[in-house]
C-alpha cells in the first residue's frame, strides 16, 4: 500500500466514526429527552376510549366507564412509573442522609453523656 492509500483509508474511517459518535450522541440525548417527559408529563390518553372516560358501548340511555382507564380518561406512558420511582429513591436517600446529619450534629452539641 502506498502512502496516499493509508491516508485515504484513514480519512475514510475518520469521516465514519465521527458519524457514528454523533449518531451515539444524538441517541443518548434523544433518550434524556424522553426521560425529561416521562417525568413532566406521565399521563397519556387512554387508548380504549381515547379520553373520552366512557366504553364504546355507552348510548344516551346506558352509560358505562372505561374499564382500563377507571373513567379519568388518562393512562400512564410506558417508563413513567420507573422514572418516578427512581426520582423518589434518590430524593428519599437524601432525606435520609440529611436527618442521619442533623442527627449526628445534634448529639455532638448535646450536654447529656453518651450511654
Amino acid at each position: 500500500m502506498t502512502t496516499t492509500a493509508i491516508t485515504a483509508a484513514a480519512a475514510h474511517t475518520a469521516r465514519h466514526g465521527t458519524g457514528l459518535l454523533s449518531l451515539t450522541l444524538i441517541g443518548f440525548a434523544a433518550a434524556a429527552l424522553y426521560l425529561l417527559s416521562l417525568y413532566a408529563w406521565p399521563l397519556r390518553p387512554c387508548p380504549r376510549c381515547h379520553g373520552t372516560r366512557v366504553n364504546r358501548g355507552s348510548t344516551g340511555r346506558r352509560f358505562g366507564l372505561c374499564k382500563r382507564c377507571g373513567g379519568t380518561g388518562r393512562t400512564r406512558r410506558l417508563g413513567a412509573t420507573t422514572v418516578h420511582r427512581l426520582y423518589w429513591s434518590v430524593l428519599g436517600d437524601r432525606m435520609r442522609e440529611r436527618r442521619r446529619e442533623n442527627f449526628r450534629e445534634s448529639r455532638q452539641h448535646s450536654d447529656h453523656p453518651e450511654l
